[in-house]
């Protein structure tokens, strides 16, 4: 038994020193969790996280996406759709876009709560992901904690398969990223997560624009849909 345990203490030795040490959440606060996978990046710093946040989207990976959310994050909606959704208010807090993406990235047919059919998206892709001008320090508001924020262009696009109409969303999104420290290989780096993001695009339900037979709508109200 002597044996038996030691060759496992070996083992799990190797796996550490050949995944680099500790990964993003390897610490109390989160719980042991595995190195980000290719292409994921190490958040260190905003550019990072904001490459990792399409790359987490594109993937429709949920577990990720979840590691990506500060605990206090929230999304703020614009009035179009919360006139839309009356219940979700004027923005979704942790829980709720934990809720809404888990059936998003399911590329499941799901109900809302009318009991209405939402037809499941099949593949998000992201045409353009650009920030505008440089990432610019926001001090801490009370308990929120200190954030930097930048705004990005985006154009996605949102598959729903053969039985539905595809979904464009353009217009901008703004990033606020909060950061604390963790320890990574021994070192004590900066790990970046998604504080707050401000729904900025273009609301044109129903129309399809220059895009014959795609609705254009707002990324807070294809979330909506989810509710």
């Amino acid at each position: 038994m002597r044996i038996f345990r030691g060759a496992v203490a070996i083992l799990l030795a190797l796996a550490m020193v050949a995944g680099g040490g500790c990964g993003p959440g390897d610490d109390p606060e989160d719980g042991l969790r595995p190195p980000l996978p290719d292409p994921g990046l190490f958040p260190d710093n905003p550019d990072r996280l904001a490459q990792n946040f399409q790359t987490i989207y594109e993937a429709m990976d949920f577990a990720w996406f979840s590691r990506m959310l500060h605990p206090q994050s929230e999304m703020l909606l614009q009035d179009s759709t919360t006139l839309r959704y009356p219940e979700l208010g004027e923005e979704l807090d942790y829980s709720e876009e934990l809720r809404i993406h888990e059936r998003m990235f399911s590329k499941q047919d799901v109900l809302d709560p009318t009991n209405a059919v939402v037809p499941g998206i099949r593949s998000i892709q992201f045409q353009t992901f650009a920030r505008q001008g440089v990432w610019g320090y926001a001090a801490a508001v009370g308990s929120e904690p200190s954030t930097e924020t930048a705004l990005y262009d985006v154009v996605i696009l949102l598959d729903r398969g053969p039985s539905a109409a595809p979904i464009k969303v353009q217009g901008a999104l703004r990033f606020q990223v909060a950061s604390r420290d963790s320890v990574v290989g021994g070192q004590v780096k900066p790990y970046y997560r998604l504080f707050r993001l401000t729904d900025l695009t273009m609301d044109e339900f129903g129309k399809a624009g220059a895009d014959k037979g795609t609705f254009s709508m707002a990324w807070g109200r294809v979330l909506g849909m989810f509710r």
